[in-house]
């Protein structure tokens, strides 16, 4: 959780470009003893995961990330009946298997696995990653699956195909649905709270200006308090706390930890993080963890006595393989602890760097994460990937994207987090928190914008993440405070009557507007704007009510004049990186009638229109 979806994309593109140069791209071994032995079902976790790394594959099929470690990613460049993926399998006894494939394609695209003679054809029925699934009949004894598009088209991005045996499937969704249920009240809570603040703040934080602190200094100068008295004058019903992020350092004593190490240098003696989980418990707010594996990359993979002392395995950025056990030990020994600790004030999980899981023993490590509160919620993050396991509940979010479709009770209905409840989860300024020295805060969304996203949220029964900043000993930007009072003081106001989408027909554009649609990830209503390079381009509405918004998303310099029943009211200036459903223009309190909002752009390289919110 250290850069946007956006930013993300590109760095994976890039890696993409790199690393083709730089990966084996003609036919390799599988990782590990081959055959692999295909699971019998019955028991805990008991699901095969055949890696894309791992199997042996066509010229021109590469790894993404391949070496950089320790991050397993995804192949790329399966374009057509060439491009295969071959893995070699043992099977004790013939039957039905259960198949979810995780890859990205385009709508529609189809593909083709085989087995001893049998096959199964699957198609994506979206755009971008997703689970597609279907059945296959695997042969006793030996043999090998073949996946490959069924036809010349885009690149598709492949992760991973998942086998579980089909008589023992309708057991494992029973112990999915067992799993989601123990969570069921505590997430009917989240749900009902509609927002809530999270903080990236810890040890690795510094003053607005100064030094940074030692970890004993951290922890013993942070006023509770106060920090609490801050999030219920926001109205937020839950926080969200890192108990570890930029560097694996914890405001809380940790015998498994210290244990690992030998030595207490990364754990506080203070129980900064008890203290908050009871002082917010006391008020009636909610309290979550979040919590980064500790690899520190940016400090140098394997810099650190903590990510050397997981003994991870080197070729698993290639090939998903090698051991992981002691990760996985270390894991469990920590969370399992501090899970006890802090029992019925500790709400929820949210654990970052899903793909350092992935495969992972989820339905252990889900367990393990309960331990202490049975109803507690569990969240994995996939970096925009499907789902890795149906044993969490919640969509972790980062960065918000394009809201899901849910049903009322904000359960997702379709696409890579299926099943779980909607949360969404964004930097409310311009970094997830202050993590070096003289580091400024740059607050990028008004309080009208927060309050047109919390109140889309709402109308969808999901939860939304409002990521803040602070400088120690715990000092928000001023600018970030503001907007979060004018969001509660905008969320008291009368709802708007409803979103108008870009094509709404009262919406009269003038001038060489285009309208780009499919916009899949970038954040946008409904996933389409309507944008004009142009000065002097208009757009207008005209609408009865007592308040509008106009919603846009910005990205660079954004200059437009409005104009409000004819009277020019103002320019706006908006500029700053990527940011979807901006309100560019917003207003209340107007005489209850008929009135007509208008945008003339007048510089900046674009001007784009997502959305607009009525008020009656």
């Amino acid at each position: 959780m250290r850069f946007t979806p956006v930013v993300r994309r590109l760095a994976t593109v890039v890696a993409a470009l790199l690393t083709a140069a730089l990966t084996l791209t003609g036919p390799a071994r599988a990782d590990g003893p081959e055959p692999i032995r295909v699971q019998p079902g019955g028991g805990e976790d008991h699901v095969t995961v055949l890696m894309g790394g791992a199997a042996r594959r066509a010229d021109g099929i590469g790894v993404v990330g391949a070496g950089e470690g320790p991050k397993n990613f995804w192949l790329y460049g399966l374009t057509g009946p060439s491009r295969w993926l071959e893995w070699s399998i043992s099977v004790a006894q013939a039957g039905e298997y259960h198949v979810s494939a995780l890859l990205a394609g385009q709508k529609g695209r189809a593909f083709r696995l085989t087995s001893g003679g049998d096959t199964l054809d699957l198609t994506t029925e979206r755009g971008g990653f997703d689970r597609v699934e279907g059945t296959i009949r695997l042969p006793k004894g030996t043999s090998t699956l073949r996946f490959a598009p069924q036809a010349d088209g885009d690149n598709t991005d492949f992760k991973a195909l998942e086998l579980f045996p089909a008589d023992h499937y309708a057991a494992y969704q029973r112990r999915v649905d067992a799993f989601r249920a123990a969570g069921a009240p505590t997430r009917e809570k989240f749900s009902k709270a509609g927002y809530g603040l999270m903080f990236q703040f810890g040890p690795w934080g510094y003053p607005e200006h100064g030094s940074q602190p030692s970890l004993e200094e951290f922890a013993s100068g942070f006023d509770v308090k106060r920090f609490a008295d801050m999030v219920q004058s926001t109205g937020a019903g839950y926080v969200t706390w890192s108990m570890t992020w930029w560097t694996y350092q914890l405001a809380a004593p940790s015998t498994a930890v210290d244990a690992v190490l030998g030595n207490g240098d990364r754990t506080a003696a203070r129980d900064l993080v008890g203290d908050v989980a009871t002082e917010l418990k006391s008020r009636g707010i909610q309290f979550y963890l979040y919590y980064h594996t500790g690899q520190d990359s940016h400090l140098g993979l394997n810099s650190t006595d903590w990510w050397r002392a997981q003994s991870f395995p080197d070729e698993f950025s290639t090939t998903g393989g090698g051991d992981r056990q002691t990760f996985f030990r270390n894991w469990k020994s920590v969370i399992g602890e501090l899970g006890a600790r802090y029992g019925d004030r500790l709400d929820g999980w949210f654990f970052d760097d899903g793909l350092i899981y992935y495969p992972a023993p989820f339905e252990e490590l889900g367990k393990a994460a309960r331990a202490g509160n049975p109803n507690r919620l569990v969240s994995y993050n996939t970096a925009g990937m499907p789902r890795f396991t149906e044993f969490q509940d919640m969509a972790f979010g980062e960065g918000c994207g394009s809201a899901p479709k849910t049903d009322a009770n904000g359960i997702v209905t379709e696409g890579p987090d299926k099943g779980m409840f909607a949360q969404c989860m964004f930097t409310l300024e311009d970094d997830w928190g202050v993590w070096h020295a003289d580091q400024t805060i740059t607050t990028r969304y008004s309080g009208q914008s927060l309050a047109a996203m919390v109140r889309r949220a709402r109308a969808g029964g999901s939860a939304l993440s409002i990521n803040m900043m602070m400088w120690y000993p715990g000092t928000p930007a001023p600018a970030s405070l503001k907007a979060l009072a004018d969001m509660k003081a905008a969320l008291e106001q009368p709802e708007p009557v409803g979103m108008r989408n870009d094509d709404d027909p009262d919406l009269v554009y003038e001038g060489s507007w285009e309208r780009a649609s499919g916009r899949a990830g970038a954040g946008d209503y409904l996933e389409d704007v309507t944008y004009t390079r142009t000065d002097g381009d208009s757009v207008s509405m005209t609408f009865t009510g007592t308040g509008v918004d106009v919603l846009g998303p910005v990205d660079g310099q954004v200059l437009a004049d409005v104009y409000l029943d004819g009277t020019l009211v103002g320019r706006f200036d908006q500029s700053g990186p990527y940011q979807p459903q901006v309100v560019l223009y917003g207003v209340r309190d107007l005489p209850r009638g008929s009135h007509t909002v208008e945008l003339v752009k007048r510089g900046g390289p674009y001007l784009q229109i997502d959305a607009v919110n009525l008020v009656s």
